[in-house]
């Protein structure tokens, strides 16, 4: 059987962000044409997901918005108005909704390239075990935490300012935060709680784990991240973007390859991303410059929204 219901997760406070991520959601950050959480609902789709839930809690007026506008029949929201947690947030939906079993679940600023292959394998994981947690391939001088993984079972997380982590040699994965859960066998629990204590305690249960050291991501979570993401898509040949993730873009409409310059997007200098609906002169702006719609102020560079400029 498979799985038919989503769950994004979208209610971060955007402080990794920077000036933007206070006046804008991460997920509803632009990808030229389209944003982040386009890309990740429209990889649920592919998957098979007919119903997606997302909860909310920062700017939630504007997730109101790009759901009304775009996914009204598809996607339910779920408004906390205290943050629950990133375990609360998982039995808000189980109260919510008590019918619901198996949910797929994804964060609002990852581009995780699960395939029918890896998900089948998953559910198999997650029949098993109620819950399975997919990993991605990383390196420990990476700023991840690292997973410690046996017979496919999460055994430990290290976290990466643990004193023992440079020992640490053998693992080479992390968790995504996708995962496949079963709200059928998780107990309720009222109130803030984390993931790892009221979903997946691996410490107490046994929660599945699966790996495929080949999956395609773009982590888009900071804002460095995303500003290097932009400029490696508009590079030559999309830099050392996967062409898978080039694919998706593509076959998604998320770009106009006719507003694609070296380094540049809808802009006429180089250095300069116009995700807004015009063209307009970009001549004066300093480069590394993004802008979410056309100023109307002063020229200024770094990140623009609703009158506000983050040049750091």
């Amino acid at each position: 059987m498979s799985v038919k219901t989503g769950f994004i997760l979208c209610a971060g406070l955007g402080t990794r962000m920077g000036l933007i991520g206070q006046c804008l959601p991460k997920p509803l950050w632009p990808i030229f044409e389209k944003t982040i959480l386009d890309f990740v609902i429209a990889q649920m789709m592919d998957l098979g997901i007919e119903k997606i839930y997302i909860n909310t809690h920062h700017c939630n007026e504007k997730f109101n918005n790009f759901v009304e506008e775009k996914y009204k029949n598809l996607i339910t929201i779920l408004y906390e108005d205290k943050l629950l947690g990133s375990g609360g947030a998982f039995h808000n939906l189980k109260r919510s909704y008590p019918n619901l079993s198996e949910v797929l679940v994804m964060n609002g600023d990852m581009l995780f390239l699960l395939t029918k292959e890896d998900l089948d394998k998953g559910m198999a994981i997650c029949k098993r075990y109620g819950t399975c947690l997919f990993g991605m391939p990383v390196s420990p001088r990476q700023e991840y935490n690292l997973t410690l993984v046996k017979d496919g079972v999460l055994r430990e997380i290290l976290k990466k300012d643990d004193a023992g982590m440079a020992k640490i040699i053998d693992s080479k994965m992390t968790f995504s935060g996708v995962s496949l859960i079963n709200l059928e066998r998780i107990e309720y629990r009222a109130g803030v709680s984390s993931f790892f204590d009221s979903v997946a305690n691996y410490r107490d249960n046994l929660v599945g784990f699966y790996f495929n050291p080949n999956i395609n991501y773009e982590d888009l979570g900071t804002k460095d991240l995303y500003k290097k993401f932009i400029r490696e898509i508009t590079s030559n040949n999309f830099g050392d973007v996967s062409d898978e993730v080039k694919k998706r873009l593509l076959k998604g409409n998320f770009i106009n390859l006719n507003l694609i310059g070296n380094n540049q997007y809808n802009s006429n200098k180089n250095g300069i991303f116009n995700f807004s609906k015009e063209k307009f002169d970009c001549t004066g702006y300093e480069s590394d410059t993004f802008l979410f719609e056309k100023p109307n102020n002063c020229k200024g560079k770094g990140i623009y929204f609703q009158g506000v400029w983050d040049s750091n």
